[in-house]
């Protein structure tokens, strides 16, 4: 009789021992889940912080561009009538309007402009942007952006320039967050409030719910 006990008791014993171990791996795995989850979070923030320095220095470099009043700089057509140039920077947009440069995907980025040797200031403008969107394209980051705006200084009834020379101009790049089943997006931030607040802000920057970002506020 005293054997059957101890056996009964030890069997006993062993299930409850797999059960606990099978707790503890449980949370071991929900650990190691979420830390992939904030090493990517980590790598891409680190990537995008690189990305928008490098962003930022080009504008800087060109800086003279901006005190011309780039707007106002004409062209001609192919019929040789005179155009107004946008800004490859922010395209003329209104005043804190946000304008997407370019958003990593499936399909690579193209550079469109060719500016090597002696070029203008506005190619040299599309030639950073150029630079920017392929370094973007190769970071690895998931869904990522980048973009502009200008928050205009003289944005009086008689100011034509929606980007006045000594203006603030505002750098982002955003990207989507690599969320694992299960857990919750990060909302009400900054990326959400500022470039993906309505579906016009969505549309203009590619920012919507679940993305992180990382924005730069500069004086060229």
């Amino acid at each position: 009789m005293m054997n059957y006990k101890v056996q009964g008791l030890t069997l006993l014993e062993v299930l409850i021992t797999i059960l606990i171990l099978s707790i503890g791996m449980l949370g071991i795995a929900a650990i190691q889940i979420k830390t992939l989850t904030t090493t990517q979070e980590s790598y891409s923030r680190s990537q995008a912080v690189a990305i928008i320095e490098d962003a930022t220095s080009k504008i800087r470099a060109n800086r003279e561009y901006f005190a011309t009043e780039p707007e106002s700089v004409s062209g001609t057509d192919a019929d040789g009538n005179t155009v107004e140039l946008a800004n490859p920077y922010t395209n003329n947009g209104t005043s804190g309007s946000y304008y997407q440069w370019c958003q990593a995907g499936a399909t690579p980025y193209t550079a469109s402009n060719q500016c090597s040797g002696s070029c203008t200031a506005r190619e040299l403008a599309l030639s950073d942007i150029d630079q920017v969107c392929l370094a973007l394209d190769n970071s690895g980051m998931k869904s990522a952006t980048i973009g502009a705006t200008c928050f205009d200084r003289d944005a009086g009834a008689d100011d034509s320039d929606n980007c006045s020379p000594g203006s603030k101009m505002a750098v982002y790049v955003a990207w989507e967050q690599d969320l694992r089943k299960g857990e919750v997006e990060i909302e009400n931030t900054r990326c959400q409030t500022q470039l993906g607040a309505n579906a016009a802000q969505v549309a203009a920057t590619g920012v919507d719910k679940g993305f992180s970002c990382v924005i730069v506020e500069l004086v060229p």
